[in-house]
């Protein structure tokens, strides 16, 4: 039986729990707006803060990833999560609900920032950063998908109170597993003198870019799936076709992590060839765009939207791998990849309002014309950082 170091073991028990946690925490939201005893204008004023504030909290994640160490890390957030679910677990006023929320928020932002840092050494080596980017984020999902019939089957079988208690006590498994590993196997941590480096780095800010724009259109598809398929009278078909969309992405990542472990073990591509790859992808996700707006079919729409999700999986993970190979940002990977998560974040919150009203158009022409002007600004961009990279 071949034998799996303690530190894969630990990278990919942390990405699962990432996806669980992201899982989990939309259904707080959810579960906060339904409290009786608020208004809708103050759930609306307190949601809004809540996702204004992670946006700091990535962003103090990162830092505290790359001062403390990722180990010292994965324990802290694996306690900060399980108080915090633990907390949400017992009958409480809107308020601590809302500060174990947030709790839970910041233990889900440095968990994130930690795994990420973590899987380069955890899964294929430093040597293939993207193609550990691909793996780890596919395991990331895994855990986001498997976590709603998970959570229903135990609130049903044992109880809300006890599920609850039964994730807190899955979440500490990081805290546990972190001390199985060597600390020499673990990233090294940096200092207050690296932590500003990343921002002197036009690649950084180009990278920042990228997902400014990349982050938008992910999220335009929900959005326009429903409006679409209920506009033709088949709501019935709107988790078959969103379905369809992310199995798309996550084949997408799995397919390529496959091609690039196999290219580097052959013939190392290096960084200025790796980019390329990227802009492969932003220019593919415009043509299958352009080609969705000039369909009149749904069957075409359909299988325009999973070659959409073809085209964006590995958009994200090549990013990160090309950014981590950057001489400037290897001692402070987790405050780079918070920047980077940061700019995301913002480009949701702008561009979203714009993507979503374009997205409820009744014609898939008028629909996709705000996505498919931000498709092409994506490639365009990732044209940019190639050249930037590649310099």
């Amino acid at each position: 039986m071949p034998h799996i170091p303690a530190l894969t073991v630990l990278t990919v028990t942390s990405a699962l729990l990432v996806g669980l946690v992201l899982a989990l925490l939309g259904n707080l939201k959810l579960a906060l707006a339904r409290r009786p005893e608020q208004t809708r204008r103050s759930i609306g004023r307190y949601l809004t803060l809540l996702n204004l504030l992670l946006v700091p909290l990535i962003l103090l994640a990162g830092v505290l990833v790359d001062l403390v160490g990722v180990r010292a890390m994965l324990v802290t957030s694996s306690v900060l999560l399980a108080l915090a679910f633990i907390s949400l677990s017992a009958p409480s006023t809107f308020g601590r609900t809302l500060f174990a929320t947030g709790v839970a928020a910041l233990g889900a932002s440095i968990l994130w920032v930690a795994t990420i840092v973590l899987m380069p050494s955890g899964l294929f080596g430093p040597q293939e950063l993207a193609a550990s980017g691909q793996f780890g984020l596919v395991l990331m999902a895994m855990g986001a998908l498997l976590t709603p019939p998970l959570f229903d089957l135990l609130q049903h079988g044992i109880g809300l109170r006890r599920t609850m208690a039964l994730l807190a006590l899955m979440l500490l498994m990081p805290a546990f597993l972190a001390f199985v590993p060597r600390p020499e196997e673990f990233p090294l941590d940096s200092s207050k003198s690296f932590l500003t480096e990343p921002l002197g780095d036009p690649a950084v800010w180009m990278a920042a870019v990228v997902f400014f724009v990349y982050a938008p259109l992910e999220a335009f598809v929900s959005v326009w799936t429903t409006t679409y398929l209920t506009a033709l009278g088949k709501q019935d078909r709107q988790s078959w076709w969103l379905a369809g969309f992310w199995m798309s992405l996550l084949l997408s990542r799995i397919l390529f992590g496959y091609v690039q472990h196999v290219i580097q073990q052959v013939a190392p591509l290096g960084n200025p060839y790796e980019s390329w790859f990227l802009v492969l992808s932003a220019i593919l996700a415009a043509v299958v765009l352009g080609n969705m707006a000039g369909t009149v079919r749904p069957e075409k729409a359909f299988w325009g939207l999973v070659m959409l999700g073809f085209a964006l999986g590995p958009v994200f993970p090549i990013l990160v791998g090309l950014l981590f190979q950057n001489a400037h940002v290897e001692k402070a990977l987790g405050t780079t990849f918070a920047l980077l998560h940061a700019a995301g974040s913002v480009g949701s919150l702008l561009l979203s309002p714009l993507v979503n009203l374009s997205a409820s158009a009744r014609t898939i022409q008028v629909a996709l014309r705000i996505p498919l002007f931000i498709a092409f600004t994506l490639a365009a961009v990732t044209v940019l950082f190639a050249f930037v990279t590649s310099m």
